[in-house]
């Protein structure tokens, strides 16, 4: 452990110490995807909702990665998303299969609407036509937007829904755009 001398020596080294200038790049050069021209109130009024908290709809659609997390994200609409989502989803399939089903087809049907087991979020965030908003680095590929990041975008807009309208708003929607 360093004691508290050393420490201030060192810093006090280091402040006077010349800049290095390092001609090695740690990363490879990334390309972000950028909502340039993305209308978020066009796109909220094609998905019927009217939000009172400015820029949550563009907050939902820009994942942690980009920019390193410099600017809002959606990191903290995702968790509030997935869960209401599992609450929905359990509610689903609770009514689909009884009360009496075995717990294996009741965690089945949840998990196709999961982050990372299912194809749902991904399908649903394509039928809502908001990848033109999407913001996030495509770690140097310009194949379009990986479909994890279009599930938590679609995770990060039910959670956008529930803080902003509610819980009964997030559940139509739920209902509407991906429980059929």
């Amino acid at each position: 452990m360093l004691k508290a001398a050393s420490l201030r020596s060192w810093s006090s080294a280091m402040a006077y110490a010349p800049l290095r200038r390092s001609l090695h790049v740690s990363r490879p050069a990334l390309i972000e995807k950028a909502a340039s021209n993305f209308d978020a109130d066009a796109a909220a009024k094609r998905l019927n909702i009217t939000f009172e908290t400015p820029g949550i709809l563009a907050q939902a659609l820009t994942h942690k990665n980009f920019r390193n997390g410099t600017v809002p994200n959606n990191e903290r609409l995702v968790l509030l998303g997935r869960r209401a989502l599992e609450l929905f989803t359990t509610e689903t399939a609770v009514q689909k299969f009884g009360v009496n089903a075995p717990s294996s087809a009741i965690s089945d049907y949840i998990k196709q609407y999961s982050l990372r087991h299912g194809a749902v979020l991904p399908d649903a965030f394509d039928k809502l036509d908001l990848e033109a908003g999407v913001q996030c680095d495509n770690n140097g590929t310009t194949q379009g937007t990986p479909s994890l990041v279009k599930s938590k975008a679609m995770s990060a807009l039910i959670g956008a829904v529930y803080h902003d309208k509610g819980l009964q708003a997030a559940r139509e929607f739920v209902k509407t755009h991906l429980l059929k």
